[in-house]
């Protein structure tokens, strides 16, 4: 009869098995390179990265964009308690980033927009809204042209561009790669398995976060200093890669303004108190008006293998963020 300790093992080997065969990443058993990337914030890192001026409008309560509506209820945040606020950015003119901020966030308004604005302006200009609520812990996800940051994540600039990232490898990059965001080609998954070594452990969960890895170290070396004086030599494929991808997008130039923005969001009401008083003539409730956009066709029609690989990603890096932000038991990624 097998021992135990032998059980153990075999099960162990058909689990690892299971999670090489089902794994949408580099592969397992590459190299890390760093623990994590945190330290590229400090000691005249990206959190001394210039920020653009702007100004701050607050909406008046009562309505929100459809997109903050769904990040508090996501949240579990009373849309009442949402604040809306209009950043106009001195170097993208006429338009607005939108921030929803839960009253009980850490983060001020400014602090995020403050964050917002260390982006350059031609990566900036790939987001739309960012919310921010309440947690523990730091952390972040983005999803389509929007951000979620959790918890107090004062002076950690990568956490922006890393969620950025996403944005500029599902948007900015997309039109050339046959509707595929750069990630999801063979041509990055050559080139990582070309190198000895990925940036991080949370670099192989995903090809998407390698690659948006890779992203914050582009932004150090387009904005800091030479990212090869870290002794990066054993990553030179994809650094070279995304540095020369990111050249226009995540270096700041000055004098550079943005050349597109995303239309806005619809507004809905906040919920039954904000109607009752009398803020929402006019204005639809956020699930009638998505039975309307579903009904009138208006809902997009994407590949089903495109969509199923954007809907894995984006709820992956949501599982992630909530891990680390301390609002479920972590179960870590690990090779």
């Amino acid at each position: 009869m097998p021992s135990i300790s032998n059980l153990l093992s075999f099960f162990l080997y058909l689990a690892t098995s299971v999670l090489a065969d089902t794994h949408e990443g580099p592969p397992l058993d590459l190299n890390e390179l760093f623990e994590n990337l945190h330290f590229l914030d400090l000691n005249g890192g990206l959190n001394t990265l210039p920020v653009q001026k702007y100004t701050i409008t607050q909406w008046g309560f009562g309505t929100v964009p459809s997109i903050c509506f769904d990040m508090a209820a996501d949240r579990q945040c009373d849309p009442h308690d949402l604040e809306v606020f209009d950043v106009n950015f001195d170097d993208c003119p006429g338009y607005s980033n939108v921030i929803c901020r839960c009253k009980d966030s850490p983060m001020s308004v400014q602090d995020i927009a403050n964050d917002l604005g260390r982006i350059p302006v031609k990566a900036r200009q790939w987001i739309n809204h960012i919310g921010t609520f309440s947690a523990p812990e730091c952390s972040a996800y983005s999803g389509g042209n929007h951000v979620v940051v959790l918890g107090d994540c004062l002076d950690r600039a990568s956490v922006t561009i890393h969620e950025v990232a996403h944005s500029l490898d599902g948007w900015a990059l997309y039109s050339a790669q046959n509707g595929q965001q750069y990630s999801s080609t063979t041509e990055w998954h050559d080139i990582i398995s070309n190198d000895m070594y990925v940036a991080d452990n949370y670099a192989k969960a995903r090809w998407s976060e390698s690659w948006a890895q890779v992203a914050v170290m582009a932004a150090y070396h387009h904005n800091i200093g030479s990212i090869w004086d870290l002794e990066v030599d054993y990553m030179t494929g994809q650094l070279n890669k995304v540095i020369e991808q990111t050249e226009g997008l995540l270096k700041f130039v000055e004098g550079r303004i943005c050349d597109r923005h995303w239309p806005q969001e619809p507004v809905v009401c906040m919920g039954d108190r904000a109607r009752n008083e009398g803020y929402c003539d006019g204005i639809e409730d956020e699930n009638a008006r998505m039975v309307s956009f579903i009904a009138d066709g208006e809902c997009p029609a994407l590949d089903p293998e495109a969509r199923r690989q954007i809907e894995e990603d984006e709820k992956f890096r949501k599982h992630h963020a909530e891990e680390e932000a301390g609002l479920i038991i972590a179960k870590r990624f690990e090779a």
